[in-house]
């Protein structure tokens, strides 16, 4: 019984204390773009043909579903998702397709567009270089990278 009491004194004391327990987790880094920036993708985004554009997202969509495999579910490596049989066909589409990758790196969730980012990208200085914040960060990285060129 005496432990029961102590476990209610600790979390009555934590409950009392913001510092000891963070209320929620850190929060992602602001991932909204300048107006400038935002009208700059729109325009590059728009250039792309739009045969182009509904084959990238037809293809990308199909990559995505692949990443439910088992062999790439499971693994830490966040560049397993290369491992699948879609995404050659989606690289194959080359860099004119880098607008649309960028636009999906601004979304949270969909930081394992890095992967093609990353093949894509030849120019170093608009690579994410900091590997150890996390693929997230590292996405937004890029997206601002490229749309500061």
């Amino acid at each position: 019984m005496t432990y029961i009491r102590i476990i209610i004194a600790i979390a009555a004391l934590l409950a009392l204390s913001p510092d000891v327990v963070p209320a929620q987790p850190p929060a992602y880094p602001d991932i909204t773009i300048s107006a400038a920036q935002r009208a700059r993708l729109d325009a590059e985004v728009a250039q792309v043909p739009a045969d182009l554009r509904d084959r990238f997202e037809k293809l990308y969509q199909d990559w995505k579903r692949a990443w439910d495999q088992p062999h790439i579910r499971f693994r830490s490596n966040s560049a397993a998702v290369r491992d699948t049989e879609e995404f050659p066909t989606l690289v194959a589409l080359g860099p004119q397709i880098l607008p649309l990758v960028v636009a999906k790196l601004l979304d949270r969730d969909e930081f394992r567009a890095l992967q093609i980012y990353d093949v894509l990208q030849d120019r170093p200085d608009l690579q994410a270089t900091n590997r150890f914040e996390g693929e997230q960060r590292r996405a937004l990285e890029a997206a601002r990278r490229w749309l500061s060129r």
